[in-house]
């Protein structure tokens, strides 16, 4: 039995485009410093998924963290074939 991890392994879902409004920004928090960033259109194309998104509904939620990293949980909404809703939470 080895006490090593496989190798990943990655298969893409889409590769997104898409145009930002200004960040909103809401400054510090507990968590680091907090932006939003509207996702204003754009589409999405993959091997078996793709769509545009809904202008006014889709944002980035960001936090910045002091050294720069950000950590960038999404909200997409968009039009294409029902998937199921992923929590990436």
């Amino acid at each position: 039995m080895s006490n090593q991890l496989p190798d990943p392994r990655l298969t893409q879902v889409y590769r997104l485009e898409a145009t930002l409004a200004r960040p909103l920004d809401l400054g510090e928090t507990a968590q680091g410093h907090r932006r939003i960033v509207s996702l204003t259109g754009g589409r999405f194309t993959g091997p078996e998924l793709n769509g545009k998104l809904l202008p006014g509904v889709s944002a980035d939620w960001q936090i910045v963290l002091p050294d720069g990293t950000g950590r960038f949980p999404t909200s997409p909404a968009y039009t294409g074939p029902p998937q199921p809703l992923l929590d990436d939470a």
